[in-house]
């Protein structure tokens, strides 16, 4: 269970800095930087 929880964890956390990068590279295409 544990392991599992870890593992979703994991993914999670990867989610969100794809996310982040994503939503920075738009930003940078809109403001023009």
């Amino acid at each position: 269970m544990r392991y599992k929880l870890s593992e979703y964890y994991r993914w999670l956390w990867v989610g969100i800095v794809f996310g982040l990068v994503i939503l920075a590279t738009m930003m940078d295409a809109c403001f023009g930087y």
